[in-house]
């Protein structure tokens, strides 16, 4: 199983994603970076029927977000600019109605550079288990019904809260740093910012020096009722099981359950147990935890029980 950091954080994108009043956990995507596959613009996005990303955004006071510099920009800083003027890297995708799809469309994941690296090195292969988590803070509707920031969550976790907000078992790995992979994209995925619009970005080192595409399996092979994509749903009864972070403390300091994962070895994490909380990495993207059945357990137990239909 990998727990895979995503979505909005303090350098991308610069604040934390929402949880509605509904319980949708809307991950935001991170800006597309100088160089990178754009395509794809944040007023392209929804994530619910005639509701779009930046109408959100603009509701909650967000119509600016941090873009970061890049190793592939020119010149310039960190800067904050309007979010209706810049191209997403929508990535995990897991909701299919953020878009409109392709015949054939499922829930894929990109990765590249020194993160794929890691996840091969570490032996990632078909059938293990993404589970996802960001940066967010909750919301509610005030009296106005205008949607604001949960004052009594803001008390227990002042600065916001990893929650893990989606998964996908995989079903296939397409290495798009090789040749070969040129003829196994197929149409309905053309779109994702790994692919990209020319082929430099397939077949070639010239952009990604690594660039793998982790496909979705149509079904769970632990619940086959379930697809093998999605997000969870927060509300009274998951909150506790899907909130990594402990109440009162930093974000990065986890409540993870230690019976379950005292024993765990897990990438970027040699030693994580403190007196009484899971001191998380703060560098990595992709934590890898090695072959182990309680954890395992408490993983499809999340998903059979937490999962939006």
């Amino acid at each position: 199983m990998i727990l895979s950091r995503k979505g909005f954080d303090a350098k991308y994108g610069g604040f934390a994603s929402p949880i509605l009043p509904d319980g949708r956990l809307i991950s935001l995507p991170v800006p597309a970076l100088h160089g990178e596959d754009n395509r794809i613009q944040y007023g392209d996005l929804w994530f619910g029927k005639n509701q779009r990303i930046i109408d959100l955004l603009q509701e909650i006071g967000r119509k600016k977000i941090k873009i970061p510099r890049n190793k592939r920009a020119r010149a310039g800083k960190n800067k904050w600019k309007y979010v209706r003027d810049q191209p997403a890297h929508v990535d995990p995708d897991l909701r299919k109605g953020t878009l409109k799809r392709k015949s054939g469309w499922k829930g894929l994941f990109g990765q590249s550079d020194g993160s794929q690296t890691h996840l091969e090195n570490n032996g990632v292969s078909r059938g293990d288990l993404f589970l996802f988590f960001g940066w967010f803070k909750k919301y509610k509707y005030d009296e106005t019904g205008r949607l604001v920031i949960d004052n009594k969550d803001r008390k227990d976790y002042s600065c916001g809260k990893h929650v893990i907000f989606g998964y996908l078992q995989i079903g296939d790995i397409l290495r798009l740093d090789r040749k070969e992979a040129r003829v196994k994209v197929e149409e309905w995925m053309k779109y994702h910012s790994h692919i990209g619009e020319n082929s430099k970005f397939v077949g070639s080192d010239e952009f990604f020096g690594k660039n793998a595409l982790y496909i979705a399996k149509d079904a769970l092979t632990f619940a086959s009722r379930l697809k093998g994509f999605g997000t969870f749903i927060y509300n009274n009864r998951s909150a506790r099981d899907l909130t990594l972070t402990k109440k009162g403390y930093s974000r990065s300091k986890w409540d993870l359950p230690r019976p379950i994962f005292k024993e765990a070895r897990i990438s970027y994490h040699p030693n994580p147990w403190k007196k009484d909380y899971f001191q998380s990495a703060n560098v990595g993207q992709e934590f890898v935890i090695e072959d182990n059945s309680r954890i395992k357990d408490w993983a499809i137990s999340l998903i059979r029980r937490f999962a939006e239909i």
